[in-house]
């Protein structure tokens, strides 16, 4: 096709033409523009309230906690109170339960002169005079405080003879407590 127009009028169109393309794309952009206003000003305004709703919520359970807080302030005291009962009876040393594992230690047929535990026989060692029956005794003796976890350092003294008395030997053994023996 031939265009018989003259160049100026031919200028004209396709300024008109680009005219409307750039109007077509600047209606597009505001509308775009305004698509994304109302969007954030939707988003705005729906964690606003969402925010508001927490607050509330918050201010509500601080008020409840609040009445919380004397059943608090009392589990903490107890709390504190039981820790140092457990510090205590954890130190704590019961002697008869001491007595009654030294007595299971002792073999068949023997016999403890005298007996005196304080908190030092603990830390330094105690001789015991164990009267026995026969020499296989004092072995016995001997092995049952070596294995035995509530006493250490056990060593065997003298083995002395005693005439006239249901007890023919007395042997002095030197030990000393641990600590689980009275715990």
């Amino acid at each position: 096709m031939i265009n018989l127009l003259p160049p100026d009028q031919q200028k004209e169109i396709r300024a008109a033409r680009n005219n409307t393309l750039l109007l077509r794309y600047v209606i597009l952009l505001f509308s775009a523009l305004g698509f994304l206003l109302v969007a954030l000003a939707i988003t705005y305004f729906s964690l606003s309230q969402a925010g508001s709703q927490a607050d509330e919520t918050r201010m509500r359970n601080e008020e409840r906690a609040s009445g919380y807080a004397s059943a608090q302030s009392t589990a903490s005291q107890l709390r504190n109170d039981l820790s140092s009962a457990k510090s205590l009876f954890d130190d704590e040393i019961r002697f008869s339960l001491v007595v009654v594992r030294l007595s299971s230690l002792l073999p068949e047929g023997s016999a403890i002169d005298s007996l005196q535990i304080d908190s030092d026989s603990f830390l330094q060692p105690t001789t015991l005079s164990v009267q026995i029956d026969s020499r296989a005794a004092a072995e016995a003796l001997q092995n049952n405080f070596a294995s035995s976890p509530y006493v250490s350092n056990v060593s065997l003294g003298n083995i002395s003879t005693n005439s006239g008395s249901s007890y023919p030997y007395t042997v002095q053994l030197q030990f000393t407590f641990t600590r689980s023996a009275g715990q």
